[in-house]
């Protein structure tokens, strides 16, 4: 007889998802309100390295320009290496342990499993979803094609991440706004819409994930086939008929091993069910050490985002690979332009705070004018002469 779970699994996911909403959130809303001269400790992320679009916008700049790697902001390219790190480790628990969007669309999912109840998560099953599921790889080409400059996109207009973070301000595009209502909305219906069809970083995660050597594994002689593990799968991956989890959405959330009523019938482990994590806390801990560690280890021997020298900076940097989420100093250091000059090029007066990202400029009484477009333009005619 099938020995019965004496000791419950816990997720472990809660703290680390709130920890990095209030980091993300937290910094971005302190950037957009905080007075002049007030800085930001750089342990807080620029929204570039965490939000779906924008990560996967430095991948595809990254293939198409190397030398992009040394002029974005370092800090954007060492989140990045944390979140392929723990895809390599431990598959997509980024998506499901700290993916700030993620996290506000699962919480918007209790709501309405709460008010559905059993009629929440039954859309879009079987072959419907797996088919609308490679709608996430038709998003990469989509990032892909646009950074490349084959199709004429500015994805800045469709980003729910950057609506999220700047929501209050007048510098998030209206159609952005529209994208977070309606993918927060969905979520009311269907849990996390946007990672399960929809998010290109997910997809980048998952096709990462397929290798990892920790994956959900199930022991076909404990295994009861009842099923609660397929019915309690946030992402609708099937799980009871296979011997080890390859999906690509799978995002290591562990619900599954949560409910499942046979004790060792699903662990959390490598093959053969070998080198077993007991908790899903220590799936959390693992993830943020790994998520960090690049950032942080780089950050304390003081080589985070001005490392190469002016001179190199300048016969490397394309206005093109201009970020909304730059400061005014980032985009100083990455061109080689000093700040004095450069606050005078793109028309801000002397003394203007240099901490101030890019996209929120334009949200500035007296300069709506100084649009990302407008930065780029005017650093790229000054570079040209």
């Amino acid at each position: 007889m099938n020995k019965r779970k004496t000791k419950r699994w816990i997720p472990g996911r809660l703290a680390p998802q709130i920890a990095m909403v209030v980091v993300v959130l937290g910094g971005a809303t302190f950037r957009n309100l905080s007075s002049d001269g007030v800085r930001l400790p750089t342990i807080f992320p620029e929204l570039q390295g965490l939000c779906p679009i924008g990560a996967v916008q430095t991948i595809s700049r990254i293939f198409t320009d190397p030398a992009y790697v040394f002029t974005t902001a370092r800090l954007n390219i060492w989140v990045l290496a944390g979140v392929v790190a723990v895809s390599i480790a431990l598959g997509a628990a980024f998506c499901g342990r700290l993916c700030p969007l993620g996290s506000i669309q699962e919480w918007a999912g209790k709501i309405g499993r709460r008010v559905l109840g059993k009629r929440y998560n039954s859309f879009g099953t079987g072959r419907i979803d797996h088919i609308t599921a490679y709608l996430r790889f038709v998003m990469i080409g989509v990032v892909f094609a646009a950074v490349a400059g084959w199709i004429a996109l500015d994805l800045e207009l469709v980003n729910p991440s950057i609506a999220l973070a700047h929501l209050w301000t007048t510098a998030v595009p209206i159609t952005a706004a529209v994208a977070l209502a309606i993918v927060l909305a969905g979520s009311f219906f269907v849990e996390r819409p946007w990672c399960r069809w929809l998010c290109p970083y997910g997809a980048v995660q998952g096709t990462i994930a397929r290798f990892s050597p920790w994956t959900i594994r199930r022991d076909e002689k404990l295994c009861i086939s009842c099923g609660k593990c397929d019915r309690t799968c946030p992402m609708a991956v099937r799980i009871a008929t296979r011997p080890a989890v390859r999906d690509d959405r799978c995002n290591r959330c562990t619900v599954c091993i949560a409910a499942c009523p046979v004790d060792g019938a699903l662990t959390f482990s490598t093959r053969g069910a070998k080198n077993q994590v007991r908790s899903g806390i220590a799936i959390s801990i693992v993830a943020v050490v790994l998520f960090a560690a690049p950032a942080a280890t780089v950050g304390t021997i003081g080589h985070l985002t001005r490392q190469e020298s002016e001179t190199r900076q300048t016969q490397e940097f394309s206005p093109d690979s201009v970020s909304p989420m730059m400061t005014v100093r980032e985009l100083s250091s990455a061109a080689g332009i000093a700040e004095e000059l450069l606050l005078e090029i793109i028309g801000l007066p002397t003394g203007f705070d240099t901490e101030t990202v890019l996209f929120d400029i334009e949200d500035e009484p007296g300069f709506e004018h100084v649009t990302v477009g407008y930065v780029r333009d005017a650093v790229g005619e000054f570079l040209a002469r």
